[in-house]
């Protein structure tokens, strides 16, 4: 009866929606990204927490623990970016419980190759937490000598060295703004936001 339906539907709904999903830690090393997430299920178990990027193959998450069996549990993410093509690729991440509610979490990814010597960079995605120009140097990796910025109350530029700015140096890095990054070698940025 349609009754029945419906009231199922509202069920798989709150179910849906008693799943959380929580990144406690996001960062980007030479291309590597690197995530741990908290899942809870209110009146449920963790059965499986998976990702996929954009249409590519399901893969399981591994939970710190050892195996998805509580409410609330930590997975570990480590994706290798490297081999994304330049551009925008959507990373989703899906949380089912043992009754069979999923909740799908959606990231965006954006590539961008970069080449020898000076490039003109600006984030692409809007960042889920304060990004500085030091994340921008570990997301790049080792090919990267300096990160600038147009500071337009000195009408100079600010720059950040690896290995050789201070913590004061390092500015953080604001949506819609351009920076210069020098490299020695090519090389890609990958940045991970919110779609």
């Amino acid at each position: 009866t349609p009754s029945n339906s419906s009231a199922a539907s509202d069920v798989y709904k709150r179910q849906l929606y008693n799943i959380t999903v929580n990144i406690t830690s996001l960062s980007i090393e030479s291309g590597v990204l690197k995530a741990l997430f908290n899942v809870s299920a209110a009146n449920d178990t963790i059965a499986s927490v998976c990702y996929v990027i954009d249409d590519g193959v399901l893969k399981q998450l591994e939970p710190i623990d050892g195996s998805f069996n509580e409410s609330i549990e930590v997975a570990q993410l480590e994706v290798f970016c490297l081999n994304l093509s330049e551009g925008y690729h959507k990373l989703r991440i899906i949380t089912e419980t043992a009754s069979g509610a999923v909740k799908e979490t959606a990231l965006a990814i954006f590539v961008k190759e970069l080449a020898p010597r000076y490039n003109l960079i600006s984030l692409a995605v809007k960042p889920l937490s304060e990004l500085k120009a030091s994340d921008i140097v570990k997301a790049i990796g080792g090919a990267i000598n300096g990160i600038w910025r147009f500071n337009v109350v000195t009408q100079e530029f600010d720059a950040y060295i690896p290995g050789f700015s201070g913590p004061e140096d390092d500015f953080t890095l604001t949506l819609g703004e351009g920076y210069f990054v020098y490299l020695t070698d090519y090389a890609k940025l990958v940045e991970v936001g919110l779609p």
